[in-house]
């Protein structure tokens, strides 16, 4: 059930992802924001899940930069 949860995020924008429409990208940059507080809330206070949440951490970052660079690269 939690991995479902966690998904959601990241399936709401993927239409709009792959037809390659500026405003999912926009608004899909929010969609990191669940992945970077449970991941940065982890780290810092479970040491036990310190590789699963860092892991996290480091996709949601990726995953951000990844959707600004597209908005930059095609700036209109």
């Amino acid at each position: 059930m939690l991995a479902f949860l966690f998904s959601i995020p990241v399936l709401a924008p993927l239409r709009g992802l792959y037809r390659r429409k500026r405003r999912t990208f926009r608004w899909a940059t929010l969609c990191v924001t669940p992945y970077f507080v449970v991941g940065l809330t982890e780290v810092i206070s479970d040491p036990s899940a310190r590789n699963w949440s860092a892991a996290m951490l480091i996709a949601g970052l990726l995953w951000f930069a990844a959707l600004v660079a597209y908005l930059r690269v095609t700036n209109e």
